[in-house]
């Protein structure tokens, strides 16, 4: 799957969150937010969460973390192990997204 071509990039919204779609990035916390959290966060202008869906299984298409863990991706970007992260890396699957 090459994911400019088979997915579509939208805003998700309240619509889209109350369909069932069987979304499980592998994380529990962010699950939690995009079921729970996602469409209050952009009611209240504090942010606004995007998605890519499939366009033949209307799925959510989910990501990976790039490394197994925060510590091992502050290394890798020569950050402060006490310092937050404020995003981590993600893939999809092995592909060029260019």
């Amino acid at each position: 799957m090459q994911l400019e071509r088979d997915c579509l990039f939208a805003v998700f919204n309240k619509s889209v969150s109350s369909k069932e779609y069987s979304f499980d990035c592998g994380d529990y916390d962010l699950n939690d937010f995009f079921k729970n959290d996602a469409v209050n966060y952009a009611e209240q202008l504090l942010g606004r969460s995007y998605y890519f869906e499939c366009k033949a299984s209307k799925d959510i298409v989910s990501f990976s973390f790039l490394f197994k863990d925060e510590f091992v991706e502050k290394m890798y970007n020569s950050i402060n192990a006490n310092e937050q992260l404020k995003t981590r890396l993600m893939y999809f699957g092995l592909i060029t997204l260019l």
